[in-house]
């Protein structure tokens, strides 16, 4: 699969955010429909759900970024340099499990060598959430794309506890007992992350020499997200 133009981005975005927002705004209508047990079952399922489209946006879409990037076809001198850890991160594990300095001298030289040649990037891999994606990681690889964290930071608590912690707990059979506002609260307050790390209007320059508008992810200079409270 390979995203060739700004607007096969936008498109695969689109149909990304679409199919998880109705997915979502289907388990808030089961669970509203419901009471008792039947609601709490819904709930429970939902917030397991609600977690999984969490994840699922956030590293499809960020390997979607990586697709569009790599089919530019710049060098990574060419680019904001955030992006070479995708491109040396190989040879900076040899070096740490190294002690031979002849190899060592080998692997800088394949390092400073990298930044003159076309952007690629091992997409499979690159993007790791560790089936986890708690706040820390999602900071990783926020850095890693050049978004800024700052504006999520005051919701990581919501990410470690409302999304993560409540699926952990679903996923190992723990009783958790959730009522409809809140876990209505939790839907609209993901869905406020997910359409936030999207960014329509808001763009981030991947090529640093001329500042083109390659990315359509939020610029590090954009406040932004608040809500989840």
């Amino acid at each position: 699969m390979k995203i060739r133009t700004m607007e096969e981005f936008s498109n695969r975005l689109d149909q990304e955010i679409v199919w998880r927002l109705r997915e979502i705004s289907e388990i808030k209508l089961m669970a509203q429909q419901q009471g008792g047990l039947a609601q709490k079952a819904i709930i429970r399922a939902g917030l397991a759900l609600v977690y999984a489209h969490w994840e699922g946006f956030i590293k499809t879409t960020s390997e979607m970024y990586l697709m569009y990037i790599e089919s530019r076809g710049l060098n990574f001198s060419e680019l904001k340099d955030n992006f070479m850890i995708f491109g040396v991160k190989k040879h900076i594990n040899t070096i740490t499990e190294s002690f031979s300095a002849a190899k060592n001298i080998s692997v800088i030289k394949s390092i400073l060598d990298t930044n003159l040649k076309a952007a690629k990037f091992s997409i499979s891999s690159a993007i790791r959430t560790e089936s986890n994606l708690k706040s820390s990681i999602f900071e990783n690889i926020s850095i890693s794309l050049g978004i800024s964290s700052d504006p999520y930071r005051q919701n990581y608590n919501f990410i470690d506890e409302d999304l993560l912690g409540n699926r952990n707990r679903i996923a190992h059979g723990e009783y958790t007992a959730i009522d409809y506002a809140s876990f209505n609260k939790i839907c609209d307050s993901t869905i406020h992350l997910i359409r936030s790390y999207l960014s329509r209007g808001q763009k981030s320059g991947v090529d640093k020499k001329s500042q083109l508008q390659y990315g359509v992810f939020r610029d590090e200079n954009s406040p932004e997200p608040t809500p989840p409270r």
